[in-house]
């Protein structure tokens, strides 16, 4: 048992160490995925589609997207003073990531539509060939089209998102059958028995159609039985191959119905048109067209530039890919901001810090080693918050940032204060990842925890009598890291701030925490104090790279000319369907299709509601709610997926743990009969005799 213990422990060590290393997906309250940037003094008109927006939904297997977004600029001004854009999107026919379903000999397929940035399902019956049989104008939301593998216990529910689930009910006793039922919010849709023996994948298919919006028989659910196992303890059920429609929430595309500043053109079986009209674009725009998408320019005067912003907020994991590539011959390919959304850059200071390429020697896929190289180069830029000076002399404070593999860092910079006069003494090697940089404004009661991400949280303590200042405190998972008193009376916005200031990794006073004060309010009824400006690191995790280190595919070979340098550490191959892990959070996808080869990096970036939630109030309001977000009661992802390729077979108990009682009865037994023996030979029969 020591042992097992022991071998248990060294497992759990060697996982933490795994993971500190790879990274895992960002997460936050919501994730915001940009296009690429756009410069109105070349000449228009702009598309931006799927190629240059991993925004819009984009299938790689079968090299299909469906959304285009075209912008004129109003007018002959140079640059662009007010933009009409046009959204135009329409279903296209997609296979099922599970490709052993078919339908007339053919490979099965559904109708896939992006609708504002996306997934979305044009309904049709379940055997659709061809686009023209569904409906661009009817659709519901694609909840899961998967190709993973789940292995469950009867009874044992499986979340398919959105309140969706299904339960493996029985087993029969021959080991072949499994009852089937889906829910939906507890309540029950519908159930079926479903033999696994059958050859055929269509057989072993569970398919669900339901009357919808006036159409007859909408295929919403679908979902393979590939194994079924009875076991002496434990009955399972393997399933593989899952697709689903959030048909409660199905709904017509209307030609009365806009979505913000997007006015209805068109609406039909066909085809969805929107257009918007003369929105005006100057320094620091920020207007919201219409479901999720944002147009957006830099703070910076006298800017030529724009984007598209897609906000997710829901729950759930996003994928933000590169351009798409096909590795079909002897080719590079480069990759910066510009054509990989996820490399860091600032939009207001025009600063990007990461580069990539890869270099296919051939038409056979392979990446020889050291021909996948990235680097990243810190720069300086602006704080969120723009009123921070530079040791109080005037001019804009600044700081040190880089991407790292699609996340951005801060590397240590020994100066304390930084600015464009100065000259950095930078430790690039030692860095913490960012975590916050905001000037949005956070009102709090006295007591109130602010939920900064990551563990870390600020509480404002107390306010004084006299409501000029606040007493804060900081903390790391629930622990207590330092206190500070701020006056709000001073007038300078660097005096109303605590900068706190750590030792880490041999360096002495380097900077982890901004929180700047704005107002502070002593009520009658109530204490509340007005946070606006915030900058975190994850100083807790800080770590420092040494030549060699290892990376995923990567390793580390120094910081020189100013740059961060990685190298791949062993040849790739990319082959028909990967999905490979490069570093951290980076990975690279290939389709399932031999024949046009297409490829794209990728990383993942998470909503689950951590972090702080910005208020939107001018005034101090009474604090009825807690700033920190609630987590979502229901996961709305599938759970993982198992690796088994075959039922597991349960653990044999052990020769203790089958006859523990049995042993202990008959020890029992002879502690009785030995005590009544002793009693009438030593006891009775000498007394009677």
């Amino acid at each position: 048992m020591e042992e097992k213990y022991m071998q248990m422990k060294h497992l759990l060590v060697a996982l933490i160490v795994l993971l500190a290393i790879a990274g895992t997906a960002s997460a936050a309250t919501s994730v915001d995925i940009r296009s690429t940037i756009i410069d109105s003094t070349v000449a228009g008109p702009w598309t931006i589609n799927a190629m240059n927006w991993a925004g819009l939904y984009y299938d790689l297997d079968d090299n299909q997207s469906t959304e285009t977004i075209t912008i004129t600029s109003v007018g002959a001004a140079n640059p662009a003073t007010k933009l009409n854009i046009t959204y135009e999107t329409e279903p296209k026919m997609i296979g099922y990531e599970f490709g052993n379903w078919s339908y007339g000999g053919s490979p099965a397929k559904y109708a896939i539509i992006g609708f504002f940035a996306e997934p979305y399902v044009a309904l049709g019956k379940e055997n659709t060939t061809a686009v023209g049989d569904v409906k661009a104008n009817k659709i519901a939301k694609l909840l899961m089209d998967s190709n993973d593998k789940y292995t469950l216990t009867t009874g044992q529910a499986l979340d398919l998102g959105d309140g969706y689930s299904l339960v493996a009910n029985q087993i029969d006793v021959n080991g072949n059958k499994v009852y089937l039922e889906l829910f939906k919010d507890g309540k029950s849709i519908d159930t079926s028995i479903q033999n696994s023996n059958y050859t055929d994948a269509n057989n072993r298919t569970w398919v669900l159609t339901q009357d919808v919006l006036g159409e007859k028989d909408m295929q919403f659910f679908r979902v393979q039985v590939s194994q079924v196992f009875q076991g002496t303890s434990s009955s399972l059920v393997e399933i593989k191959g899952i697709w689903l429609v959030d048909i409660a929430s199905a709904f017509e595309v209307k030609t009365d119905v806009d979505y913000g500043k997007f006015e209805c053109q068109q609406a039909d079986a066909t085809k969805l048109e929107y257009f918007a009209k003369e929105i005006p674009v100057g320094q620091n725009t920020s207007t919201e067209l219409g479901r999720g998408i944002y147009l957006k320019t830099p703070d910076k005067t006298g800017t030529t530039k724009f984007y598209l912003v897609k906000t997710y907020t829901e729950p759930g994991k996003y994928e933000i890919r590169s351009t798409v590539n096909s590795y079909g011959a002897a080719a590079t390919f480069n990759y910066d901001y510009k054509n990989f959304a996820t490399f860091y850059y600032n939009v207001n200071a025009d600063i990007d810090t990461e580069n990539m390429s890869v270099a296919f020697a051939g038409t056979d896929g392979k990446i020889a080693e050291g021909d996948l190289i990235y680097n990243t180069t810190p720069k300086k830029v602006g704080y969120e918050y723009g009123n921070w000076t530079f040791n109080g002399q005037g001019g804009v404070d600044e700081y040190y940032v880089m991407g790292l593999f699609g996340e951005a860092y801060v590397p240590f910079n020994i100066n304390t204060t930084v600015n464009s006069s100065s000259t950095p003494i930078l430790k690039a090697e030692k860095m913490s990842k960012l975590i916050l940089d905001s000037n949005d404004k956070y009102t709090l009661s006295t007591g109130q925890t602010l939920d900064l991400g990551n563990g870390y949280t600020v509480v404002p303590n107390q306010i004084d009598v006299n409501g000029n200042k606040v007493y804060l405190e900081f903390f790391k998972d629930g622990k207590s890291v330092d206190t500070a008193i701020i006056n709000t009376d001073n007038n300078s916005d660097n005096q109303k701030t605590w900068v706190l200031e750590q030792n880490l990794l041999g360096e002495k006073n380097v900077q982890v925490m901004r929180v700047h004060v704005s107002q502070v309010f002593q009520g009658t009824e109530s204490s509340l104090v007005e946070i606006k400006g915030i900058w975190l690191m994850d100083y807790t995790a800080a770590k420092e790279l040494k030549t060699d280190d290892k990376f995923g595919s990567f390793d580390f070979t120094g910081f020189t000319g100013g740059k961060l340098e990685f190298e791949s550490n062993k040849n790739i191959t990319v082959a028909q369907d990967s999905d490979i892990q490069i570093a951290n959070n980076m990975y690279l996808k290939s389709a399932d299709n031999a024949t046009e080869k297409n490829f794209y990096f990728y990383v993942m970036a998470e909503v689950d509601g951590s972090g702080p939630t910005p208020d939107n109030n001018t005034t101090p309001v009474q604090p009825d709610n807690n700033t920190t977000p609630v987590q979502p009661d229901n996961n709305t992802t599938p759970v993982q997926p198992d690796n088994n390729s075959t039922p597991p077979t349960p653990e044999k108990p052990s020769f203790w743990d089958q006859y523990m009682w049995y042993i202990i009865g008959a020890v029992v037994i002879i502690i009785i009969l030995a005590a009544g023996g002793y009693y009438y030979f030593k006891v009775y029969k000498p007394k009677n005799s």
